[in-house]
């Protein structure tokens, strides 16, 4: 059995039911990325276009997840992959919007 060591537990979702992230670029466009999982202080993104992102780039967000709800973010990508990516959040999730993901993911 593997022991989580993180400090904020992390859900990860299913490959079909993903939240989406918008990005806000510096030219005013907004791309979008599949989320993997997330925490209260982190998003893991997963994709073929995450070349694009620059590591070390502060980055503003809005997640949107499955009931159709949005949440602004905010924080610095830390890495990035050929297919995944990994952004600590200074505005993060609340515990609140966390376990509400939990229990939708149950049902």
């Amino acid at each position: 059995m593997e022991i989580e060591r993180r400090l904020f537990p992390r859900i990860k979702y299913p490959d079909d039911c993903r939240p989406e992230l918008l990005i806000k670029q510096r030219e005013g466009e907004v791309k979008q990325y599949e989320v993997a999982d997330i925490s209260e202080k982190g998003i893991g993104l997963a994709g073929e276009e995450l070349r694009g992102l620059q590591p070390k780039s502060r980055i503003e967000a809005q997640i949107i997840f499955s009931d159709g709800r949005l949440l602004a973010v905010e924080g610095e990508l830390l890495r990035v992959s050929k297919n995944n990516a990994g952004i600590y959040l200074t505005k993060g999730i609340p515990f609140s919007r966390i376990t509400m993901e939990q229990i939708l993911l149950r049902d």
